[in-house]
């Protein structure tokens, strides 16, 4: 898959259903992931170029793209404007995972 001008193709981080403390959550107290890995990106604009490039670790808004299954696994379709940060690691960043 290839995406056009602006957007990228995120596979998003595995999402913990377990908290330090060993208790199991369902699947809706555990908040959507925003770190992932950039699959795909498209050529940008004349306007606007790409900034980010496959394989890099970027943080993006929580809810922003849409969700689709790409060989059976979730990821997120975004704008490239939607992306807050290309992270060294993606423990570089400490979020709230649980609500």
């Amino acid at each position: 898959m290839k995406p056009l001008y602006e957007r990228v193709l995120i596979k998003p981080r595995i999402k913990e259903t377990k908290t330090t403390g060993g208790i199991f959550l369902p699947e809706k107290a555990v908040k959507r992931p925003n770190i992932g890995i950039v699959v795909a990106c498209g050529d940008g604009t004349t306007h606007n170029p790409m900034k980010v490039s496959p394989g890099d670790i970027v943080l993006c808004n929580r809810y922003s793209g849409t969700e689709l299954k790409v060989n059976g696994e979730m990821h997120y379709m975004i704008m490239s404007n939607e992306i807050m940060a290309v992270l060294d690691n993606e423990n570089e960043v400490e979020l709230d995972e649980f609500e």
